[in-house]
C-alpha cells in the first residue's frame, strides 16, 4: 500500500501529464496545527491556482478495491479544469497581487486563531496576537454562490507590498466596516433556522455573533466597540466563546 507522500506524487504525476499544467506537493499548516497534504495546480507564468487536498482521496484509495489511482487522478483533473474555467477571475488575481498592496486592499479580511494551537503555522505567516488569539490575514476573493476562496497572507507577500502586519490589520477592520456583514441571533434561533429543529434550553442566553456567510465569523468580536455595545445592551458582563 502505498504511503499518502507516495500516493500523492502519483496523483500529481497523472495530473501534470494528463493536462500540461505545473503542480508541486505542498504540506499545508491548517488551524490549530494540522498538517494537510495538497497539490498545488498553476498554469505556466502565473502566480496563483487551485490547491486540492488529498487525504480523503488517500482514504478512498486505502478502503476501495475499486478506486483506481487513475479515476481519482481523473477526478482531480476535472476540479482543476473547473477552477482554471474562472481562469479570468485567477489571472486578475495575480496580477492585482503584482501590482502592489493598493490593488489588493479591498480583499485583505481576518480569522482568528488559537495562537498556542497553531505556533508553527504562525511562524510562516504575518500576525497580530489578540488575547490569547492570533489574527491571521487573508485575500479573498468569492466563488459561486455562497463559496469563499482566499489566499493566506505570508512574510513573501508582505515584504512585496512593503506593508506591516498593523497595516493589514487596520485595512481588513476598514474593510468589516465598509461591508457591514456582521449579525447577531439568539442561539436558539439560530440553530432553529439552519438545522430546523428546536434545541433543549440550557437556561443561559446564549447568542452568536457572525457574518452573513457564517464563515470565520469570531472576527465579528474585532469590530470597534462591538463587545462594549453589547455588553451595555445587556446590562451585563459577557463571556465570548470563539469559534469559527
Amino acid at each position: 500500500m502505498k504511503t499518502l507522500r507516495e500516493f500523492a506524487e502519483d496523483v500529481l504525476n497523472q495530473v501534470t501529464t494528463g493536462t500540461g499544467y505545473l503542480g508541486e506537493i505542498v504540506e499545508k499548516a491548517e488551524n490549530n496545527g494540522k498538517i494537510t497534504v495538497c497539490i498545488s495546480i498553476r498554469k505556466s507564468g502565473s502566480m496563483v491556482g487551485p490547491m486540492i487536498k488529498l487525504e480523503g482521496y488517500y482514504e478512498e484509495y486505502k478502503e476501495s478495491q475499486n478506486e483506481t489511482l487513475y479515476g481519482i487522478s481523473r477526478e482531480i483533473e476535472t476540479i482543476a479544469n473547473k477552477a482554471w474555467e474562472q481562469e479570468t477571475e485567477i489571472v486578475e488575481l495575480g496580477n492585482e497581487i503584482k501590482k502592489g498592496f493598493p490593488a489588493v486592499k479591498d480583499r485583505i479580511h481576518m480569522r482568528l486563531v488559537n495562537a498556542e494551537e497553531n505556533q508553527n503555522r504562525l511562524k510562516n505567516i504575518p500576525w497580530i496576537p489578540y488575547l490569547d488569539l492570533a489574527i491571521t490575514f487573508h485575500l479573498n476573493f468569492d466563488g459561486d454562490g455562497d463559496e469563499q476562496k482566499s489566499i493566506e497572507v505570508n512574510h513573501q507577500l508582505i515584504d512585496t507590498w512593503n506593508v506591516t502586519p498593523e497595516d493589514l490589520y487596520q485595512t481588513a477592520l476598514a474593510n468589516m466596516e465598509r461591508e457591514d456583514d456582521g449579525t447577531f441571533y439568539r442561539l436558539s434561533d439560530f440553530v432553529e433556522s439552519v438545522l430546523h429543529t428546536t434545541p433543549e434550553s440550557s437556561g443561559l442566553d446564549m447568542y452568536i455573533m457572525t457574518n452573513k456567510k457564517c464563515a470565520y465569523g469570531a472576527t465579528e468580536i474585532l469590530r470597534s466597540g462591538e463587545l462594549k455595545r453589547r455588553a451595555e445592551e445587556f446590562k451585563s458582563d459577557l463571556v465570548v466563546l470563539p469559534s469559527s
